[in-house]
């Protein structure tokens, strides 16, 4: 960006500076300490546009050859990386239309992108790797992965997907508000000054104008994940890291042209002493402001979930998972080469025609009884002679319409799912073992907000916890009956119901003292807490009315903490017709 701004302008200082703002702004700090491909994007990106403002200047047949050589390579590792590669090409044909629109010129520049896109040969010579998607093996399998066709051409989320959100204007405004932080005011204001004056005045601000108009009005319109999911935005911010490419060289151009009339003005006596102090201005502004936020080097919350994952494993188990959640639990066994005996089956990527062509001689002994992947028959041709687990997003695969055959059984972080006649006589108590979950540590939201992966672990753990009491507390019910808990066993229920209540009371105080933001939770939680006391009262009053009376009290008491919760936050309540149903139960309940 240095040599880019130098170029266009002539001024170094400029250069400098608007290369600080970007390098040193949040999401590029943060993706650069990350194994993602935003980072290489970033670089690539900037050397087309290094090489575009290169052409513009000195028209040289060389110079186009090295830009389609760098849009081959950067398609190889971004497809976003087309939608600056479009305008640029085109502006770039018009501007060198007498160099440039013949025979000659077209093979070479046609070569080099050739040449440049090589890379992606690699996926169709080598064998399959273990978890990687599509079958590359064949032209038409090459041509459907690298157009993304099965996940939705130039979309981020799945056509079929929940929570997609096709709101264009209140994207470019959620990106707009991003930037805001991201580049500071001054910064878009200098941005938009410079862009102005240049569109007036200058060929390449004007290519560089269209640029960023055709990747903002394409992106914002085909980025079709919700803005209302903090976790959905944070997939978002990563790709406003490009166009705030070209906003950083309209600020180094509008510095540029500050200096410039300044230095008329004041003879030049005193523009470098004052670009050399902006530099450090604007170096120190940006990385006290971003260095609490992404010095994230202490931080291993991430991994140590995937960890306990894989800890919890036994030897040769199968595990369905779905949800990024576990690209860290890959990377433990393929890189580190933790726990190769633990088979890990993505649903997702399962439903496909491809999966078993490609993935199922990874998993020798494990039958895919149809070829389209079914739940109830993997699992019925499966579960007697190999343990089958589940974990991460599975509720909203197929898996979730099929447990009515099977039981699904928490332990850590997974749950095992059991058919019901091997789950019939368990003691659920003694299965479930939240000591298998991590110690997850206080975590600043500050730095770790909702759109980060450590808060979605953090939220994992925490319903790990719930979820295993919740089924304790689901069977207790169900053991009841109808006669009330008169011929149940009432030691095991009481065992399991103080079992429920410690736990329930423990992760309802790490969510106030971990995630106090994490408000929806907090109500449900103390609504299950009014639950168990309630049915540790029924339990008891059957020869031990009094201590069946202080649970019917210490129930009231929980209930009129969730009655306190929903009071706080009605607005909540009264757009789910659930909630609002759970809130007249329990004034009814109160009343009563």
């Amino acid at each position: 960006m240095v040599v880019t701004v130098t170029r266009w302008t002539q001024n170094v200082w400029a250069g400098m500076i608007s290369a600080t703002i970007f390098a040193f702004s949040g999401d590029v700090w943060l993706y650069s300490t990350q194994g993602e491909v935003f980072s290489l994007n970033n670089m690539l990106v900037a050397m087309m546009l290094a090489l575009t403002v290169q052409y513009v200047a000195m028209y040289q047949r060389t110079v186009a050859y090295a830009g389609a050589f760098t849009i081959g390579v950067a398609l190889c590792n971004q497809h976003t990386a087309l939608l600056f590669a479009v305008p640029l090409v085109l502006g770039i044909f018009f501007i060198g239309r007498r160099d440039l629109l013949n025979a000659h010129a077209l093979a070479g520049l046609i070569l080099c992108f050739t040449l440049g896109f090589l890379p992606t040969s690699y996926l169709f010579l080598t064998p399959e790797a273990e978890g990687s998607w599509g079958n590359t093996k064949t032209l038409n399998g090459l041509f459907v992965h690298l157009t993304r066709q099965e996940y939705g051409t130039f979309s981020l989320g799945q056509i079929d997907q929940t929570g997609v959100d096709d709101n264009t204007l209140g994207r470019f405004l959620y990106y707009l508000k991003h930037s805001q932080d991201e580049i500071s005011s001054v910064g878009l204001v200098l941005a938009a000054g410079g862009a102005l004056w240049g569109s007036l005045h200058d060929q390449t601000m004007r290519l560089l104008l269209v640029t960023y108009s055709f990747y903002m009005s394409v992106f914002c319109k085909l980025a079709n994940l919700s803005l209302d999911n903090p976790l959905t935005l944070g997939v978002q911010d990563r790709f406003w890291m490009q166009p705030n490419l070209l906003v950083c060289l309209f600020i180094g151009y509008a510095i540029h042209q500050v200096v410039q009339h300044l230095t008329v003005q004041h003879n030049g006596s005193w523009s470098h002493i004052w670009l050399c102090s902006a530099l450090v201005v604007v170096i120190a502004t940006q990385v006290g402001y971003n260095w609490h936020t992404n010095d994230r080097s202490e931080s291993s919350v991430v991994q140590d979930y995937a960890q306990a994952i894989l800890n919890s494993m036994p030897f040769g188990a199968v595990m369905l998972v779905s949800g990024d959640t576990y690209h860290t639990v890959a990377y433990l066994q393929h890189c580190e080469h933790q726990r190769p005996d633990v088979h890990f089956i993505d649903v997702n990527k399962a439903t496909y025609t491809w999966y078993q062509v490609t993935q199922a001689k990874f998993h020798p002994g494990i039958s895919f009884p149809t070829q389209i992947f079914n739940t109830l028959k993997f699992l019925d041709a499966n579960s007697e002679k190999i343990q089958i687990w589940c974990g991460g997003d599975t509720e909203g695969t197929q898996l979730a319409n099929h447990l009515q055959h099977y039981t699904k059984l928490p332990h850590g972080a997974c749950s095992r799912l059991l058919s019901n006649k091997e789950a019939q006589g368990l003691d659920f108590a003694a299965w479930i073992n939240t000591s298998l979950l991590p110690e997850i540590p206080l975590l600043d939201n500050a730095k770790y907000n909702d759109g980060t992966w450590e808060q979605n672990v953090l939220e994992s753990n925490i319903e790990g916890h719930r979820r295993q009491h919740t089924f304790l507390l689901t069977n207790v019910m169900a053991m009841a009956g109808s006669d009330n808990y008169a011929s149940a066993n009432k030691t095991v229920a009481l065992g399991w119901l103080e079992q429920v209540i410690a736990g329930t009371e423990s992760v309802l105080q790490q969510l106030l003292e971990k995630a106090p933001w994490k408000w929806k939770q907090e109500g449900s939680l103390k609504m299950d807490l009014g639950i168990v006391y309630l049915e540790m009262a029924k339990v008891l009053q059957h020869g031990q009315k009094k201590k069946s009376d202080q649970m019917l009290a210490s129930s009231k008491e929980k209930m009129k903490t969730y009655l306190e919760w929903a009071t706080v936050h009605s607005s909540f309540v009264q757009e789910s017709k659930a909630l609002s149903a759970d809130l007249q139960n329990v004034k009814a309940f109160l009343a009563h």
